[in-house]
């Protein structure tokens, strides 16, 4: 493994993170808006639904490449 792929790792590992500080953020603002009897069709729960959804696709799709990586530098 060479210092780049190294440092590519811990990149993503850092940001792999922060996105799921961002994840459990977000999920932490629609168990508020459900807790707080907000419907389903209110804008504010229709755009905290979408951050959330967009944040863990972010989230999951780094943790995709960052496995393959992984695998192609025969990490486990």
């Amino acid at each position: 493994m060479t210092n780049e792929d190294h440092r590519i790792l811990v990149r993503q590992i850092h940001i792999l993170y922060k996105l799921g500080l961002k994840v459990e953020t977000e999920h932490n603002k629609l168990r508020q808006l459900v807790n707080n009897g907000v419907s389903q069709d209110d804008p504010d729960m229709i755009k905290a639904l979408e951050s959330y959804k967009n944040a863990d696709a972010e989230r999951k799709q780094l943790e995709a490449e960052h496995s393959l990586l992984r695998k192609r530098l025969g990490k486990p």
